[in-house]
C-alpha cells in the first residue's frame, strides 16, 4: 500500500463529484474533507463518500481543520481568486480546476490569477491550475436562464414564463448574461 494522501474537495457540484470518484479510484487517495455551501450538494458528496468525509460548508474551516494534505477547488470561477488566496496562506498543495475568467467585466484579467499562481510556486506552494482547451465555454443553454427561474424543475419554469412579466425579467436577464458573462457578449456567439 503507498502513503495515504487526504484530500479535501472544496466545491461539490458536478465537477467536484467528478474528481472525487477519479481521486478515489488510485489507491493512497482519501476524502478527508468536502466543502460546499450548498447542503444538496454537499449531501451528494457525502454519499459518494460512504459518509467518510468531514463536511464544511467553508473553505476558511476547511483549510484551519488540519485535515487535508492537498486540496482540489472545483467552484465557480468567480471564487477562484479568493480561494487561492487562502490557500497559499495555507500552504496547502492545490489544483484550481476550469480556471477560467468569465463575464465582461473580467476579460482580460486572467494575468492576475495567473500571476497570483506564479508568485505562489516561487514562495514554495505547490499550485497548479488546468483549462479545458475550447476557445470557448461550452455548456447547455440553461446557463443563461436565471437559477431562479429554474427552481422547481421545468414545470416551474414553464408556470413562471407564462406569466408575462416574470417572463420578461427571464428574458432581461438572459440579455444580461448574453451580453456581459457567458453569452461572449453577443448573441451571434452563441451556438445551438
Amino acid at each position: 500500500m503507498t502513503d495515504e494522501i487526504r484530500f479535501g474537495i472544496v466545491g461539490t457540484g458536478m465537477m467536484g463529484i467528478e474528481h472525487i470518484m477519479n481521486l478515489q479510484a488510485i489507491e493512497g487517495n482519501v476524502i478527508k474533507a468536502i466543502c460546499d455551501p450548498n447542503e444538496k450538494s454537499l449531501n451528494t458528496a457525502r454519499e459518494v463518500t460512504n459518509g467518510e468525509a468531514e463536511c464544511f460548508t467553508n473553505h476558511e474551516e476547511l483549510l484551519a481543520s488540519g485535515k487535508v494534505d492537498a486540496l482540489v477547488v472545483a467552484t465557480p470561477n468567480m471564487t477562484h481568486t479568493e480561494i487561492l488566496l487562502d490557500v497559499i496562506e495555507a500552504k496547502i498543495p492545490v489544483q484550481i480546476t476550469h480556471h477560467k475568467i468569465i463575464g465582461k467585466d473580467n476579460w482580460g484579467l486572467s494575468h492576475k490569477t495567473l500571476k497570483l499562481v506564479d508568485n505562489a510556486i516561487k514562495e514554495g506552494v505547490n499550485v497548479s491550475i488546468d483549462q479545458y482547451p475550447y476557445t470557448a465555454s461550452q455548456t447547455s443553454i440553461r446557463a443563461l436562464i436565471p437559477q431562479w427561474a429554474q427552481a422547481g424543475g421545468r414545470n416551474s419554469l414553464l408556470a413562471r414564463m407564462d406569466d408575462p412579466k416574470t417572463r420578461q425579467l427571464i428574458i432581461d436577464e438572459i440579455i444580461e448574461r448574453i451580453l456581459f458573462d457567458r453569452g461572449g457578449g453577443h448573441p451571434k456567439n452563441i451556438f445551438i
